[in-house]
């Protein structure tokens, strides 16, 4: 896995983009067909109230269509009565990305979620069912970098079962680091995370912590970033286990 939502960065999202612009005239056709050139047509939506091409009905996006918000949103796919519906993708404004099934607006059905980089799970994927925007059912939790999965039942959300003996030594070990690398303001080291070797140590401080990760402000300047494949992405969130208090020897 090399990073959030492949279907929509490194070359996807152009792709998604290059298709929605190859379509939009067809689009802008349809919705002059449905509600007259120009006619208002809403999204319902908050994140896509920006700008809309594609199908009409009543006032309301109907059919498919493409749908931009201010704030970076963007989705293309079904839409009914305004709301998303039946196949679509989205890249929501924080930088997720979702593909797969809607109903009402939520994330229904079968479907594949990519944590963006902003996200304390950047990289992070879970692909399975969904009802009503939440896990449900049959469904595979994949962790970045590592690429372990986690395939287990869902319900509202939570996992139901407690997953492999890796997964299972996995959770023990956030537990036991989160005593020590959960605290605001520590200074942490790595020569795991992204761009860090045994001879390109990082070093950074603890801004947030949240859940089995934490938020790590690079030092200014650090080789790491520029050996990142985002060196602009700074600070970033991290798995605890990449890290350990400046002092302490890798284990």
């Amino acid at each position: 896995m090399s990073g959030p939502l492949r279907m929509l960065r490194a070359g996807g999202l152009a792709l998604c983009l290059a298709l929605a612009g190859a379509t939009g005239a067809a689009e802008a056709a349809e919705t002059a067909a449905a509600g007259g050139a120009g006619a208002p047509c809403r999204v319902l939506d908050p994140e896509l109230q920006g700008t809309y091409q594609g199908g009409c009905q009543d006032g309301l996006a109907h059919g498919q269509g493409v749908a931009r918000g201010a704030s970076g949103a963007w989705y293309r796919g079904g839409f009914e009565a305004g709301q998303k519906s039946g196949q679509g993708v989205k890249l929501f404004a924080n930088g997720d990305g979702y593909t797969g099934g809607w109903r009402a607006d939520m994330r229904n059905g079968e479907g594949r979620y990519e944590y963006g980089p902003q996200s304390p799970w950047r990289g992070d994927v879970y692909q399975g069912h969904w009802a009503n925007d939440r896990r449900e059912g049959d469904g595979t939790y994949i962790f970045f970098p590592s690429g372990d999965r986690f395939t287990t039942q869902w319900h509202a959300g939570r996992p139901l079962g407690e997953g492999t003996p890796t997964a299972t030594r996995r959770k023990r070990a956030f537990e036991d680091l989160a005593a020590v690398l959960g605290q605001v303001g520590l200074r942490v080291c790595s020569t795991s995370t992204q761009g860090a070797s045994p001879s390109h140590r990082a070093q950074g401080v603890v801004l947030a912590v949240a859940d089995d990760r934490i938020q790590v402000r690079l030092d200014d300047g650090s080789p790491v970033l520029r050996r990142s494949p985002d060196p602009q992405l700074n600070p970033r969130w991290e798995v605890m286990t990449d890290w350990r208090p400046c002092g302490e020897p890798a284990s």
